[in-house]
């Protein structure tokens, strides 16, 4: 199985630009500390997860999913920053 490297420096900065939008109900830690202890002998989908994370905050989270995570509205070969504060640096 291939997965695209970029996957681990996204997923990194959506994990913590989800964490910085749910900093005011405990960020990301206090959502995970119940969800894995509900979850952790089930298999999962991205779409459960969102559903779960968008119950506990409060907040729509469809667009950013859409675009970081299912890649809508990506160009060809264009790589983003998950996380719109931190944009990935030109190399």
């Amino acid at each position: 199985r291939y997965t695209d490297d970029r996957s681990y420096a996204l997923g990194r900065e959506f994990m913590g630009y989800l964490d910085y939008r749910l900093q005011n109900m405990g960020g990301l830690k206090a959502f995970l500390k119940g969800y894995f202890s509900t979850y952790k002998y089930t298999v999962i989908t991205t779409e459960h997860f969102k559903n779960n994370l968008e119950f506990f905050s409060g907040l729509d989270l469809t667009q950013e999913f859409n675009t970081y995570v299912y890649g809508e509205d990506e160009a060809e070969g264009e790589e983003k920053s998950a996380n719109p504060a931190h944009p990935l640096s030109s190399t």
